[in-house]
């Protein structure tokens, strides 16, 4: 069978990295992810963002934290190209995190902090939760602990209205960790 839509086929792919995550290895995800990428990105910019985002977590998983900045970079522009809030958002988060993780601290707040009306206009409880719960990991990064507390206790809050135990609970236990971070245990 030939696939002569490359949307269609970007699809694939990204579907493909999405199993490949659960049941394959990182090098199978990322490879798929680049199959799909090879493919005209204006035809289907919004696959084109998740495939870059998938490469991300990939990257993430096995630790290759040194490409982070610049696939979320991408990823952000093919969001931006589509004019999706929520992609958009949820893009700047995982861009804003990856600075956390590699130190710069300060530009992963201030990115968060820009990327507010993104997730307001996304209108997503979840995405909100999200980028709360990233902020305050950035400050429990920089030494801000009462700070990344409160933005904790409120991403719990988000996650619970949400539904996303997981979430929820991860959010409890970084509460504990940054209480006990600031010696009030």
């Amino acid at each position: 069978m030939c696939i002569r839509d490359s949307s269609i086929l970007a699809q694939t792919y990204f579907e493909i990295c999405n199993v490949l995550d659960l049941v394959g290895n990182s090098n199978d995800h990322i490879n798929y992810a680049r199959k799909g990428l090879t493919l005209d990105g204006k035809k289907h910019p919004l696959v084109t963002n998740r495939l870059l985002r998938e490469i991300g977590y990939a990257y993430s998983k096995n630790g290759t934290i040194d490409s982070l900045i610049p696939i979320y970079n991408k990823a952000v522009y093919w969001a931006e190209y589509a004019k999706d809030s929520s992609e958009i958002a949820i893009s700047r988060i995982r861009l804003a995190s990856a600075y956390r993780r590699i130190g710069d601290i300060k530009k992963s707040i201030q990115l968060l902090l820009d990327t507010k009306p993104y997730v307001k206009a996304s209108n997503d409880i979840h995405r909100e939760s999200g980028l709360l719960f990233t902020l305050a990991n950035a400050y429990n990064s920089n030494g801000d602990n009462e700070l990344a507390i409160s933005y904790f206790k409120e991403a719990s809050e988000g996650f619970l209205k949400a539904g996303d135990k997981k979430m929820y609970a991860a959010t409890l236990i970084s509460i504990g960790i940054a209480a006990n971070d600031s010696g009030n245990q």
